[in-house]
């Protein structure tokens, strides 16, 4: 097998690892690396194991890097949407114009047209050049990523008919499966779900009672053991203020030692690109600054609002920003302001719309300063305290409105009505509603309500039952669900652990393409 394989910072052992055990059981398979920080290019050359080949996609202009329209307008008519500037919107840093009520990720190139469509125009035909030279079988994209080279890579390989196979969680327990496109949609479980539920087959559902069951049982499992989620409590004038003033200046001089650490460290290595820049410096003492005070706001007894229990609401809950589930899978949604005014716009008159802040803003990601004083400007909207529990905020509520997340699911299983602004995982079971036509929403509340309200506990149940017999049978377990998304650094054992299970999902889903979709990879179901 040829296998192209995208890394970054997040999983690129485990990637390694998944590499050695296809080749234990297919020698001779051929892995080449396709875009990829230094750290991870450096262990990859560096280890024995496996022989990458590694492909140069790096996109720094020169003079000679020119506009091809013609390229572009080829590229862009191969788009579903048509258009290349939605690409553009959801990359973190050439994008970054695009980018509402978040602070850093600050982009030092131009952010003029001409500059951006010279960019696209290089990547285009620098990864089309890569699939050219290596003719791989099988593209397996990096996690999480943010830039335009995402959908870029996506495309052509529908161009080159090679599956573009993202690893990634089911959202229920630990079970993953591998995505056929950017946009984290399984159709490997859609249609077995629709065939479930359209009685088109026989199949024992045993298993998927059980953890139907085993879900209701369980309805706050979903992140709560995920390390961002972590509970941080500044309680008492002492300890706050302990916080402001010492633990944030220690933070503002060990932000300063190691920018001092990692300018040495590149001269040394010869990199001279940025070094010594003052205004990185800034924005680094600028972002510790700022997370941290952030933190006490979060957290502060005064933030949010504890709402009547006679009070209806539609709960919206927050996501970082920017985060793949915004950029990439909900780039038309990417203003949170602008979507909570038009829920706002849209709720009966005796609803508010309940906002709850993403608690991984604790961890990381910054928000603007006025970015919670526009949503308290809403008449009609409020804030809930951060450590609100969800599912509490979700039993409560008379809707649930998402982009994409969890508590969609877990408003499904809480017989929650959900407005949702992009096709989900769960969108196949039909308990749910996507709307796109701001113009109607109001609509769509109301008649989502009526159309839930109509259908039986009993279907409900064998809906969802149905749905959990594809993700058995369709997806894969992982020992450690979290390993493969975090930045922490594990112990090799747990990256080959994390690994050999990955490898073992992906013959699965291959033997799975092979025998259903036409593909011919050698799999055997053995395998």
């Amino acid at each position: 097998m040829r296998i192209l394989l995208e890394v970054s910072t997040l999983g690129f052992k485990t990637y390694h690892f998944l590499a050695k055990r296809i080749n234990e059981i297919y020698p001779g398979s051929q892995f080449g690396i396709i875009r990829g920080p230094k750290v991870a290019l450096d262990f990859l050359q560096s280890q024995d194991d496996i022989k990458y080949q590694i492909f140069d996609t790096d996109c720094e202009l020169t003079e000679k890097d020119v506009i091809d329209y013609h390229e572009i307008e080829k590229f862009e008519n191969t788009l579903v949407h048509k258009s290349i500037w939605r690409i553009v919107a959801s990359d973190r840093g050439l994008g970054r114009a695009f980018l509402h009520g978040a602070v850093g990720y600050e982009y030092d190139g131009p952010y003029d047209r001409e500059y951006i469509l010279r960019y696209c125009t290089k990547l285009i035909k620098r990864i089309k050049e890569t699939f050219n030279e290596f003719k791989p079988e099988i593209f397996i994209p990096a996690i999480a990523m943010g830039d335009i080279g995402v959908t870029i890579l996506d495309q052509i390989c529908k161009e080159n008919r090679v599956p573009y196979l993202l690893p990634d969680g089911l959202r229920i327990k630990n079970y993953f499966s591998f995505s056929f496109n950017h946009q984290n949609t399984f159709p490997q479980v859609d249609e077995l779900t629709e065939k479930l539920i359209n009685n088109e087959i026989e199949f024992d559902k045993t298993h998927a009672e059980q953890l139907y069951k085993d879900l209701l049982e369980n309805l706050d499992f979903f992140d709560t053991m995920n390390p961002r989620h972590k509970k941080r409590e500044f309680s008492g004038f002492l300890k706050r203020m302990n916080y402001r003033y010492i633990v944030i200046s220690f933070s503002i001089i060990k932000s300063i030692f190691n920018w001092f650490v990692d300018n040495f460290n590149r001269l040394l290595r010869g990199d001279r690109s940025r070094v010594f820049s003052f205004i990185v410096l800034y924005r680094v003492i600028r972002n510790a600054v700022i997370s941290r005070l952030q933190r006490l706001n979060l957290t502060h007894s005064k933030f949010g609002t504890i709402l009547e229990p006679s009070q209806k609401y539609l709960y919206f809950p927050l996501t970082g920003q920017p985060e793949y589930s915004n950029n990439i899978l909900g780039t038309m949604w990417m203003d949170h302001h602008h979507l909570i005014e038009t829920l706002a716009k849209s709720i009966p008159h005796d609803w508010v719309v309940y906002v709850k802040e993403h608690i991984g803003l604790l961890s990381d990601r910054i928000r603007t300063t006025d970015f919670y004083t526009k949503i308290d400007k809403l008449p009609n909207v409020i804030l809930a305290p951060i450590y609100t529990s969800s599912l509490d905020m979700i039993s409560n509520a008379e809707m649930i409105a998402v982009i994409s997340g969890t508590s969609a699911w877990e408003a499904i299983l809480c017989d929650k009505p959900v407005i949702e602004f992009r096709k989900n995982l769960w969108s196949v079971i039909g308990l749910s509603r996507k709307c796109t036509d701001i113009e109607k929403l109001s609509i769509t509340i109301n008649d989502e309500i009526n159309r839930i309200n109509k259908i039986t506990q009993q279907e409900r149940k064998r809906r969802i039952i149905c749905f959990l017999a594809a993700v058995l049978d369709r997806g894969f377990w992982m020992s450690n669900k979290y390993l493969l998304f975090s930045s922490k650094t594990r112990t090799d054992d747990e990256y080959e652990m994390c690994g050999r299970e990955l490898a073992d999902g992906l013959l699965k889903h291959l033997h799975y393409l092979q025998t259903e979709k036409g593909y011919s990879f050698g799999i055997h179901k053995e395998d």
